[in-house]
């Protein structure tokens, strides 16, 4: 845990009050027509989008007060359709998760909540998410800054208004996400657990990924897919794996709609062919794996059914020690070298 201030910012926002289930539809709406404003005008925007909530709910359901803000570098005089807002410099207990999204909670705010907890500070009841680098929901990999604010002087932090433009510092380059809670030190908790409700936050501007991520234990699959193939003959299988504990052991697969499946690695001949061979067990390592054209990848041989481009099939992955992953493979074009991410955002 580290304690610092955070930077000046200046933002063109649109405040709102809904509930968390509407704020990804509200955020791409208003998000085109701030972006629009701020051409119109002549402000230049400075860094990625901020979303500020107020009194967050334990539900996906009860309204609260929420904002969209797109920082600005030196702000001009504005009259216009939208709130020109200045963001104060706050002192803050800052701690910075690196790894997927989904970690979010259990690896970074978890461990920072516990060293405020053993600390003297006080917090303000303001909390903000600095996305440092965000790839998308699915990917394995972010650098998020989580902020809880600090109060000086033992009093509550006060509203953020529009107030008239002036030459503001230099303002921060990174995505901040925001998040400001209410509350004492008692009810940090409590708040942590309405914090799970903010997930549909992070990726406001994001599809959902439906069948195509699949998690067991510190396991996540993303992205299965394989190539169209004729009934009776032969197709690949390739994924993304995301190893947040020990080291297990890829064993194997089974599905419907293959005689057989055996995990196999791609070897160039003297002629230039790529043929497949079988290779057994692959140990999978903690971090980032994956299985690719070119590398390894799940041979599907005797095929019953014809693999349609744009269908989908059922795959049950065996990682060993009983752990089974049920995954729906995307099924892609016969000629395809990787997954098209058709429809999807990670």
């Amino acid at each position: 845990m580290q304690v610092v201030e955070t930077p000046e910012i200046w933002a063109l926002s649109a405040p709102r009050r809904l509930s968390i289930a509407q704020v990804k539809a509200t955020a791409a709406a208003l998000s085109p027509q701030l972006d629009a404003e701020i051409a119109r005008v002549g402000m230049v925007a400075s860094a990625p989008w901020i979303f500020i909530a107020r009194d967050l709910p334990r539900d996906g359901k009860t309204l609260f007060d929420w904002r969209i803000c797109r920082p600005v570098a030196a702000p001009l005089p504005y009259d216009g359709p939208f709130e020109l807002i200045h963001l104060a410099p706050i002192m803050v207990a800052s701690a910075v998760h690196r790894g997927p999204l989904r970690t979010l909670f259990t690896q970074g705010y978890a461990p920072l909540v516990e060293a405020i907890s053993q600390s003297r500070h006080v917090l303000s009841g303001e909390s903000r998410e600095v996305y440092r680098r965000y790839d998308g929901p699915g990917a394995s990999y972010q650098e998020i800054e989580i902020q809880f604010g600090l109060d000086r002087l033992g009093r509550p932090a006060g509203p953020v208004v529009p107030v008239p433009p002036v030459t503001p510092a230099s303002p921060s380059s990174s995505i901040e996400v925001m998040l400001h809670h209410y509350g004492d030190w008692p009810m940090l908790r409590p708040t942590l657990i309405a914090l799970l409700c903010l997930l549909p936050l992070q990726s406001v501007l994001a599809e959902d990924e439906h069948d195509h991520v699949a998690s067991v234990g510190g396991l996540t699959v993303v992205h299965p897919w394989a190539r169209a193939a004729a009934a009776g003959g032969d197709t690949l299988v390739f994924f993304e794996i995301d190893n947040d504990g020990a080291a297990v052991q890829l064993a194997g697969a089974a599905t419907a709609v293959a005689a057989g499946v055996e995990i196999v690695g791609a070897t160039l001949g003297n002629d230039g062919t790529l043929t497949y061979q079988s290779v057994g067990p692959v140990q999978i390592a903690p971090g980032h794996f994956a299985l690719e054209p070119e590398g390894l990848g799940l041979r599907l041989s005797g095929l019953t059914q014809a693999l349609v481009q744009g269908e989908d099939f059922e795959l049950t992955v065996d990682f060993g020690m009983g752990a089974h992953l049920d995954l729906h493979v995307e099924v892609e074009a016969a000629d395809a070298k990787a997954h098209s991410h058709a429809g999807h955002s990670h």
